[in-house]
């Protein structure tokens, strides 16, 4: 099952944190709604080293990772 999230893409990948990008939807920050993306992406626009721009794409529901394992990292 899929359920959509909103994220902040370039032509590099999925942004992963500032500056750094990933093909790995379950490595990306995923936002649950459009204001939440639309609100960090203008503070994040001054910082970002490429064009990007908001997108909804497909998660897997549940993750294949667990959200937590990913910042313990």
């Amino acid at each position: 099952m899929d359920r959509h999230v909103w994220v902040i893409e370039s032509s590099d990948g999925f942004l992963k944190d500032i500056g750094i990008y990933t093909t790995d939807i379950e490595k990306a920050v995923v936002f649950s709604c459009l204001q939440s993306a639309v609100d960090k992406f203008m503070s994040l626009s001054g910082t970002l080293s490429s064009d990007c721009w908001i997108n909804r794409v497909p998660l897997s529901f549940p993750r294949q990772q667990p959200y937590i394992s990913i910042h313990n990292k």
